[in-house]
């Protein structure tokens, strides 16, 4: 389903409801609060629909909410297209992985109803909704008849609003990293802060022995994602760096990544490329993996150029050196955590332009923050991580670092 529709359905659907669903319970008898005493809940169901990057983030509060209380059962209810990195990443039992269609709004309905059932079935008391502000999210917790519904709360923030039923409510701090605002969630239910890190995943991938045959192995992903198109760098810009990458590594494999949908524009900055006679070290494996083989092929190889996105974060699963080129999000909200990042980031005055506070949707239509990344900048980029100098560029830390022309 296409997301502008889900974002109009979650707004002028969803704010109706939660305003009803707040003056229902506004009149009903109260329940009384799990764990005010300090117990142990049975069930817990942490809730997450969008975005593999940001599930990958929420690691390291499912870890320390495990940690907190071993003895509880922890579910997760996600799209059907991201329960193959919750199984990846061992957070759930398989069996407990709760998925949602997305294909059409009948879909997310039936799928949504039947989810519930399940929930209700299970008589889960805690839900942990790590959506950012949806209403959906929040109707559903509610729906879930859980005593404790663990929730981010707008507060004073006009236009975010979704009403009393997130009764645990938690404010959402948006000068703190992703997984730690999703930390504060957890914190909210008697968990003390972890470290915010994720584990080294092993899937394997067998590479081509055309690819094997070369030392040094370079990935291009030109996968941004439907939910923020704004994140994609220019064709020519890709074509450009894989031009020059040919010319100064020799023994480099150049391997472009991306989904099905994406292939024509990965063909396009292929065709693209100025060096008819490297072609055979040009590879397009885009919408040919799996996200097992993805993360494989990720830890096989010596660097990873990539638009931000939940790419970089499954490539943080690994210890591929990632370059990561950030334009309307920000790295200090979204970089991986990973040690050997690079997040690139021009800090133009309109960066960034998307935010929980406007739903993700800028009125941007022309991405200079992304054009302005040049193919010599990345080069230099490149040139470091391997270590051959700085390049005149400025490296500062954060996960790997954030580079700045």
């Amino acid at each position: 389903m296409n997301i502008g529709w889900m974002r109009f359905i979650d707004y002028w659907v969803g704010r109706p409801i939660c305003l009803a669903l707040s003056l229902y319970q506004a009149v009903r008898l109260r329940l009384p609060k799990l764990g005010a005493n300090g117990s142990s809940p049975d069930k817990v169901l942490f809730i997450k629909l969008f975005g593999i990057g940001s599930i990958i983030l929420s690691y390291p509060a499912v870890k320390a909410f495990k940690e907190r209380y071993p003895e509880t059962e922890i579910y997760y209810l996600t799209f059907k297209q991201n329960a193959e990195i919750l199984d990846i990443l061992g957070m759930v039992k398989p069996e407990n992985i709760i998925t949602i269609g997305s294909g059409s709004i009948l879909t997310i309905l039936s799928d949504s109803i039947k989810a519930l059932l399940r929930v209700r079935r299970e008589r889960i008391p805690v839900t942990i909704d790590l959506e950012f502000f949806s209403r959906f999210t929040a109707v559903f917790s509610y729906l879930t008849g859980a005593t404790r519904r663990i929730g981010f709360y707008n507060y004073h923030t006009e236009g975010l609003s979704r009403g009393t039923i997130v009764n645990v409510p938690v404010s959402y701090n948006h000068t703190k990293h992703t997984s730690e605002v999703f930390m504060h969630l957890v914190g909210a239910i008697g968990v003390k802060e972890g470290p915010l890190e994720i584990p080294h995943v092993k899937t394997g991938y067998n590479l081509h022995p055309d690819i094997a045959a070369y030392k040094k192995l370079i990935i291009f992903n030109m996968s941004s994602s439907e939910l923020i198109s704004l994140r994609s760098w220019p064709v020519e810009s890709f074509s450009e760096l894989a031009t020059k990458v040919l010319d100064e590594y020799p023994d480099a494999a150049l391997v472009f990544t991306g989904t099905h949908k994406e292939r024509p524009l990965v063909e396009r900055a292929i065709r693209a490329i100025d060096r008819p006679d490297e072609a055979r070290r040009i590879f397009d494996l885009a919408g040919r993996t799996t996200l097992r083989e993805l993360i494989g092929l990720f830890d096989r190889a010596d660097a990873l150029v990539t638009i931000d996105s939940g790419t970089a974060h499954m490539a943080s699963l690994t210890n591929v050196r990632i370059i990561d080129l950030f334009g309307p999000e920000t790295p200090a909200l979204y970089g991986p955590l990973s040690k050997n990042a690079t997040n690139v980031y021009q800090k133009l005055p309109c960066q960034p332009c998307i935010s929980v506070f406007n739903g993700k949707h800028s009125h941007c239509i022309d991405n200079i923050c992304m054009q302005k990344i040049t193919a010599d900048a990345v080069l230099a980029i490149i040139r470091l991580e391997f270590g051959e100098g700085r390049g005149g560029l400025m490296v500062a830390s954060r996960s790997g670092g954030n580079v700045q022309e």
